[in-house]
């Protein structure tokens, strides 16, 4: 009820002296957070096709921090599940491999896609392949994906708030409160950012995401170094006993062995539908693709630009990976920040600068989400609708974020249906569509093998989504 009262004051302030959105400055944002979520505004109308002015690396750091998120520090915990002997590391990195390359010929298909059918954006190359009618399942998969990310960012931003507050001493009515935190993250600090007038302070997402990722890691190896969580070290968990109660419960046993056994095939389906959500940034293609500069000079840079991405995507992941589960072991939580001793400083400054990353990347996503509902719900709120839905849907997803409070489960159940739907089953579906499309107008020859290729890509991606959600559908009964 406390959250109820607070978002819905924060609705009442404002309609006497909200600043006006700069949606001009919005739209101009060409980065990573603005890119995950502005496919919901740019699907449900006909645009021209983007102006191609990015450069091979500016975007390379948007599509790398674009997939390079909270979601990947959920995977040491699922990971430790199974093994925390460092040969677990063998298969996980296969894993991350192999859909890393998956999900790069995918998105360098939906951009042969878009060039063959000229379209701009994925639900237009879907029309333009499959059929109008269905195009209402691309919409609302577009629609579900930013609100299942601001779930996701509410999530972790309620723990790092929380084990932040407890570091400086709050008292244990504040921070065990996870409602209250909830509440206060909701009223006073996302509620003002998500109806800020001028969002030019937040252009350089991208480049923020990325070094709040670095320096959690920065952290990661130097605990690892100085040997501070090993047994009997000043920071290990059993010996200070100062890990915060209302984090998440680590997810694998101290009775992990001390070899790889052959692991239960549901957990590396959860594995792989994580790693879905990860690596997700499939809906955006066809603009990175027209964004690109001087693609015609050089018909292999798209291709380029998606292979040197998906390169650093799945390094970064492993090395996530690696020393999350070499530095915690099988005291991993599911957000892997919320493993580390509630008094270490070090850790202090990563939640920090992560959780800077998030909060300058949460208004950005959900800036198109709402102006999407706005144009649909300015009948029925005539007067101040921007406020108002705004504080709707954040009260929405801070509702959620009162149920769900495990990182690994959004990630996975999100990755399993949504991640595997947009990346590794309609990709495929549009692409074969758009060739035979094409060799019925020019009368020239099908490629029989690239066709075979991409039914078998989309059969198992279809086995990978239905597998996976039920993999996940069966870990949370249990």
């Amino acid at each position: 009820m406390l959250l109820i009262f607070l978002l819905l004051a924060c609705l009442v302030v404002s309609n006497a002296f909200s600043p006006r959105l700069n949606l001009r400055t919005a739209s101009v944002l060409n980065k990573q957070s603005v890119l995950r979520s502005s496919s919901v505004a740019v699907e449900s109308e006909k645009k021209a096709n983007p102006v191609a002015t990015a450069t091979l690396g500016i975007s390379t750091v948007n599509l790398v921090k674009n997939c390079v998120g909270s979601g990947i520090f959920s995977l040491n915990s699922r990971v430790a599940a199974i093994s925390t002997a460092p040969a677990v590391l063998l298969p996980t990195t296969a894993l991350v491999v192999g859909m890393a390359i998956w999900a790069t010929y995918n998105f360098i298909m939906i951009g042969e896609t878009c060039k063959l059918t000229k379209s701009s954006t994925y639900g237009e190359a879907w029309r333009r392949t499959v059929s109008e009618k269905s195009e209402w399942i691309i919409q609302s998969v577009v629609l579900i994906a930013p609100i299942v990310t601001c779930l996701a960012s509410t999530i972790v931003l309620t723990d790092i708030l929380s084990m932040s507050m407890r570091g400086i001493g709050a008292p244990l009515s504040l921070y065990g409160n996870r409602n209250l935190v909830i509440a206060l993250l909701g009223s006073i600090i996302l509620y003002p950012l998500c109806i800020l007038q001028d969002l030019s302070a937040f252009k350089a997402v991208s480049a923020v995401g990325l070094l709040g990722h670095f320096s959690a890691m920065a952290v990661f190896a130097i605990r690892i170094l100085d040997k501070s969580y090993v047994l009997g070290g000043k920071y290990n968990p059993i010996i200070a006993k100062t890990i915060i109660k209302t984090a998440a419960k680590p997810a694998a046993t101290a009775a992990a062995t001390a070899a790889v056994v052959t692991p239960v095939a549901s957990k590396w389906f959860i594995i792989a539908s994580i790693l879905s959500y990860c690596f997700q940034a499939h809906y955006n293609a066809p603009r990175y693709y027209y964004e690109l500069k001087d693609k015609d000079k050089d018909p292999l840079k798209f291709t380029k630009l998606t292979a040197i991405s998906y390169l650093f995507i799945s390094t970064i992941t492993m090395g996530t990976v690696s020393l999350a589960l070499k530095l915690f072991g099988s005291n991993s939580h599911s957000f892997a920040l919320n493993s580390f001793n509630v008094n270490d400083p070090l850790a202090f400054i990563a939640r920090l600068a992560f959780g800077t990353s998030v909060l300058a990347s949460f208004p950005l996503v959900f800036l198109a989400m709402r102006d999407w509902f706005v144009k649909r719900m300015v009948p029925f709120i005539p007067n101040n609708t921007r406020e108002k839905v705004a504080g709707l849907l954040l009260l929405f997803i801070c509702g959620l974020a009162t149920v769900v409070k495990d990182l690994g489960i959004v990630a996975s159940i999100s990755g399993g249906v949504l991640g595997t739907s947009m990346m590794f089953v309609f990709p495929p579906i549009m692409y074969m569509r758009a060739l035979i499309k094409k060799s019925k107008e020019t009368g020239a020859k099908l490629d029989t093998k690239t066709i075979l290729l991409n039914t078998l890509l989309l059969i198992c991606g279809t086995g990978l989504g239905l597998f996976g959600t039920i993999s996940n559908l069966l870990a949370l009964k249990k």
